[in-house]
């Protein structure tokens, strides 16, 4: 037995020798290429039909599968060509995501636009990535996944066009500047700028400086040019050809002439008379109003003669007079001044008016000045009475005396009693006669005025309200105010002015304290004016009643009242209520602990700024002891006149209550007079005096009353600016001055400036100023001057084939001049394309000037400098790469340029690849072109358009090319012409199967490549890509022994060139085939031993 189990070890042992070992299944990941199965949602129920498709390279689980399906994703500056959701599942379906990075390939059915295309990775986020295209498909490098997207960026193609020809291309996509194209000359035109023909709209200069943003979608803008038909007149300063030109105006198509606009100012002792295109004439050729057709050069046509000029003493201005020589001054004053309230009386010639002027009818030899002299009129004014409110603080119209004084007259008031009048210091009336009760005049001096032409003057005279001191007595009783306790030692005073509230101070009811214990009751207060009426009534105001009739026109009076007591009188209870018995609103006033006969009657007295409900009569009650009575009052509502900001009449009437603030019912959307004015509060007097000022406490009195509103004007400030002048002596004032809105401005004395001649003051805007128009904002006056002599304006070409030149036309310093157009004959300097404009720098720092445009001189010999656009020059390089041409040179360039003008190829437009620039590389093909050397970022291939924006470098890609060599070796065979089969089967890097032919034979749609070889035969595949993978199986006839030398059967073509697999045969002596079933043999055998043993030992 022990023999037994040896043999069959050992045969056991024999018949294991070659089996395969099958290694126990591990997840171990191994480098794949994966094909995503695209669906139609996240469901991944249903498989979308599309010519999309999504490989993914890297190393991954066996089962490991990718599920795509399609998403919408909005990207930013940019039109979305796909967008898929990808995910990498395990053998247990589950999401994963990688170790590592891994090789992403889309194909897309949609041909992309390579130049402008990119893959976005959208995340929380929507980030641009690093990418490699192709006309239909991307590839990048992932290491997690989401939504990735393939976009093409929004490009904005501008074209500039002049008369319908392209004069500019220009292509930009987000983020991209403009570049300014060259500047179109019109003849006679002013060029204005580009319009875009979509918007209507010009563009401004910050257009040239701002990135192309918010693009969302493709668009193309088309622009023009837009010109002005304009022509400019120019005004000589003198008649004289050689004269520099001051001024010049600018006239659209149609303008008509205004010369009348023209700050010219003749010499002294000349008239301007009109104006004439021929220097020196006599008579103008020109008129206003007529239409300009083309430019113009005036000359000033003069005449000699005098000038009267007039001071015109308060009355309204008048123009200086030119008389010309020989001629008399009455031809040119025709008209006599004007002056309200004043009757003209002549002119004289000195300011004392002692000489008058009687030489108007012959003719004038030197300059007049004339004096005029006036005689006034009768006119009116007002003396208005104002009386002081009930509150004191302020004035109320009371009544108005007209009188009649002549124009000019001094109005002066003279305090004092009798308080006076006085016109011209001659006392005319006395303004305190006409006495008014209860109130005194007050003795206030308004200093002095003079009478106005217009009847507007107005004197005012104030009354104040008489202040009276009340004492109260009463004897064995005691008065208790404000927890002071009086008596008749110590009697209690109460103070106030007529009219004036008193209800808080006036002693009645609970007031009235009984010192001796008796049941002696205080009744009243007697009448000062009806000694045996007393009244037990809280009193309001004080009223007329309540003062002696002897005091009523004395102020600061004194009197006593005495008081009554009763020891058979009894206690009542008295209310005065506002409102009615249904309906009550407040206690106005209440008597609690009143005394009063028995069997008396009660009948409420009125109440200042109430009305007794049903009248007094019909109050009047009989009043029982112990008895409440409450009587009823409406309280009265009063107008108040608001007036308008003139003071002539009423904007807006309003309703208060008595008592009420007066604030609170004012309008508050006052409308100022002018732009500027502020409310200054509101008056009781349209002339504003500050006793008349009404406070925002004030209450609603009895009565109804006028406000005025007051407005501050503004105050402007005239500045004056010499303009390099100086002042003609140390008396000339040019500080700033303060005017008040509407107000004139005093005119200070001409400056001077040396080599010029003052021609006045003029506005910012370029107007003259004349100091007679009232002044209603803050304004800077600059002198203008006309320069005695003349500069040139300098043209430099900064650059240009012809050096430069001087204006022909000669200017003043300050005047305005045309700029010139870029004569024909000076060309662009190297480097630079078409002319833009002028500029003040050499640089282009300064102020710009298109040809046409008006532009000051400010200096003499000024200088215009011109600036160029940038000539835009290009290439485009196409890198062999390693590779070479047939002219064995490593590139070829393509060179752009617009040196021509806005003709031929223009950078930042498109260009297309032709096969012209493919080069060659042995051992390599070549697959396209990419603007970095390493292969990363966009593919071109021919027919595919590249957008040059500047100088750029296409780099040619190459796939590494490798031979496969398969050779068939037969060594001691019987048979030289046995045949051997191969089947190889090629695919790319991605894992799609190679299509070709080699040596005849051409590969099957899963890339195989089947084909037998006899003894010592091969087989070649040559330009097999770099990374295609390889997979060869070997069948031939029966009796060999095959092994495999050199490179193995299946493996990746890498890193070197040529691979060979060598298949060495060797024949057997048997050939039956028993090289294929040895293991099974080398059993039986050993079975067969192990039997023949058993029989022999024990079956004999």
């Amino acid at each position: 037995m022990k023999c037994i189990r040896k043999v069959l070890l050992f045969s056991l042992c024999i018949s294991m020798i070659g089996l395969p070992i099958r290694a126990e299944e591990t997840r171990d990941k191994q480098r794949q290429t994966l094909q995503a199965e695209i669906y139609t949602d996240a469901s991944y129920t249903k498989r979308m039909q599309t010519a999309d498709s999504i490989t993914l390279q890297g190393d991954f689980e066996k089962g490991t599968q990718v599920y795509a399906y399609p998403t919408d994703v909005d990207l930013p500056g940019a039109k979305t060509k796909a967008a898929y959701d990808i995910t990498i599942m395990d053998p247990d379906k589950e999401p994963v995501e990688p170790d590592q990075p891994v090789t992403v390939q889309i194909h897309t059915e949609k041909k992309l636009n390579t130049d402008v295309t990119s893959v976005y990775h959208v995340t929380g986020s929507i980030d641009e990535i690093t990418a490699r295209s192709a006309a239909h498909q991307v590839t990048f490098s992932a290491d997690s996944f989401s939504v990735y997207a393939i976009g093409e960026k929004y490009a904005r193609s501008m074209v500039f066009q002049m008369d319908g020809e392209s004069w500019y291309h220009e292509i930009l996509t987000e983020g991209e500047i403009p570049t300014r194209p060259a500047t179109p000359t019109k003849a006679d035109c002013h060029f204005k700028g580009w319009k875009n023909t979509k918007t209507g709209q010009l563009i401004d200069e910050t257009f040239w400086n701002t990135p192309t943003e918010n693009l969302t979608q493709d668009e193309e803008i088309l622009f023009e040019p837009v010109f002005e038909k304009i022509f400019h007149v120019a005004y000589k300063g003198d008649a004289q050809a050689s004269a520099g030109i001051f001024h010049t105006q600018e006239y659209a198509a149609g303008g008509q002439l205004n010369t009348a606009a023209v700050p010219f100012t003749p010499a002294e002792g000349f008239s301007l008379v009109g104006w004439s295109t021929k220097p020196n004439a006599q008579t103008p050729d020109v008129q206003d109003g007529m239409t300009v057709t083309q430019d113009l050069v005036l000359y000033p046509v003069l005449q000699s003669g005098q000038w009267i000029t007039f001071d015109v003493n308060g009355g309204e201005s008048m123009n200086p007079c030119f008389v010309p020589s020989g001629e008399k001054p009455s031809q040119c004053m025709k008209e006599d001044p004007k002056r309200t309230g004043y009757t003209f009386a002549g002119w004289y010639t000195d300011p004392s008016l002692q000489h008058a002027w009687t030489a108007a009818d012959q003719p004038l030899t030197k300059a007049l000045k004339l004096y005029a002299k006036w005689i006034p009129d009768d006119a009116t004014y007002q003396i208005i009475y104002m009386k002081q409110n009930t509150s004191g603080t302020g004035y109320d119209y009371d009544r108005s005396v007209t009188r009649t004084a002549k124009t000019g007259t001094k109005l002066t008031v003279a305090a004092g009693d009798p308080y006076v009048l006085k016109e011209d210091g001659k006392t005319v009336c006395s303004l305190n006669q006409t006495k008014t009760a209860y109130f005194h005049y007050v003795p206030i001096s308004v200093g002095s005025q003079s009478v106005k032409g217009d009847g507007t003057t107005v004197v005012y005279v104030y009354l104040d309200r008489n202040v009276y001191h009340i004492t109260f007595h009463l004897e064995s009783m005691a008065i208790v105010k404000n927890g002071i306790t009086y008596t008749s030692a110590s009697p209690y005073t109460l103070t106030a002015r007529y009219g004036e509230e008193i209800k808080d101070r006036w002693p009645a009811g609970d007031d009235i304290k009984n010192l001796d214990g008796t049941n002696t009751k205080w009744v009243g207060w007697n009448n000062v004016n009806q000694k045996s009426y007393y009244s037990s009534e809280r009193r309001c105001t004080l009223e007329s009643d309540m003062i002696p009739n002897d005091l009523a026109n004395q102020n600061d009076a004194r009197f006593t009242v005495e008081g009554r007591t009763s020891t058979t009188s009894y206690d009542v209870n008295i209310t005065y209520m506002e409102g009615t018995k249904e309906a009550p609103i407040g206690v106005i006033n209440q008597f609690v602990g009143k005394s009063r006969y028995k069997g008396g009657y009660w009948r409420p007295n009125e109440l200042a700024g109430f009305t007794i409900n049903g009248g007094s009569n019909s109050q009047k009650t009989y009043v029982k002891a112990g008895e409440s009575v409450t009587f009823y009052f409406t309280r009265n509502i009063y107008t108040v006149d608001c007036y308008n900001a003139a003071g002539t009449k009423v904007e807006r009437s309003v309703q208060v209550p008595y008592d009420k603030l007066v604030k609170n019912y004012l309008p508050s959307n006052l409308k100022a007079p002018n732009k500027g004015y502020q409310f200054g509060g509101w008056y009781t007097t349209p002339t504003f005096e500050e006793a008349s000022r009404w406070n925002d406490n004030n209450k609603m009195p009895a009565a109804n009353i006028r406000l005025y509103p007051k407005w501050i004007a503004p105050v402007h400030t005239v500045q004056f600016d010499l303009n390099g002048g100086h002042a003609p002596d140390d008396q000339a004032d040019y500080t700033a001055q303060l005017v008040v809105d509407k107000q004139q401005a005093v005119r200070p004395a001409d400056p001077v400036r040396e080599d010029s001649r003052f021609i006045g003051w003029y506005q910012e805007n370029g107007s003259p100023f004349h100091f007679s128009a009232p002044i209603t904002a803050s304004i800077t006056l600059q002198a203008k001057w006309i320069p005695l002599h003349s500069t040139h304006v300098h043209y430099d070409s900064n650059g240009g084939s012809k050096a430069g030149w001087t204006s022909a036309k000669a200017y003043t310093v300050g005047a305005q001049a045309e700029a010139e157009e870029m004569r024909s004959d000076c060309h662009p300097p190297e480097g630079k394309n078409r002319f833009l404009y002028w500029n003040t720098k050499k640089d282009g720092s300064g102020a710009s000037y298109y040809a046409h445009d008006l532009f000051t001189v400010d200096q003499e010999d000024m200088t215009l400098y011109a600036i160029w656009a940038d000539q835009r020059h290009a290439q485009l390089t196409f890198d062999a790469n390693g590779g070479t041409y047939p002219d064995q040179k490593a590139t070829r360039t393509v060179q752009f340029s617009d040196a021509d003008g806005h003709t031929g190829s223009i950078p930042n437009d498109e260009f297309t690849i032709t096969s012209t620039y493919v080069p060659t590389r042995p051992g390599y093909r070549f697959i396209g072109w990419t603007k970095i050397r390493s292969g990363d970022g966009t593919e071109y291939r021919v027919g595919d358009k590249v957008r040059v924006s500047g100088d750029a470098v296409l780099y040619a890609q190459w796939q590494k090319l490798h031979t496969l060599t398969i050779v068939n070796q037969v060594e001691g065979t019987y048979d030289d012409d046995s045949l051997f089969h191969f089947d190889v089967t090629l695919t790319d890097a991605q894992g799609k199967p190679l299509s070709g032919t080699w040596q005849g034979k051409t590969a099957d749609k899963n890339g195989t490549v089947s084909f037998s070889l006899k003894k010592d035969q091969s087989f070649c595949f040559d330009e097999l890509p770099d990374q295609a993978d390889y997979r060869i199986e070997e069948t031939g006839p029966q009796g060999y022994q095959t092994t495999v030398e050199g490179d193995p059967e299946a493996g990746t073509l890498k890193e070197k060139d040529d691979f060979k697999v060598i298949y060495r045969h060797r024949f057997q002596v048997v050939e039956t085939g028993i090289r294929k079933n040895i293991h099974g043999l080398l059993m039986c055998v050993g079975l067969l031993l192990c039997g023949l043993w058993y029989r022999r030992k024990f079956i004999r």
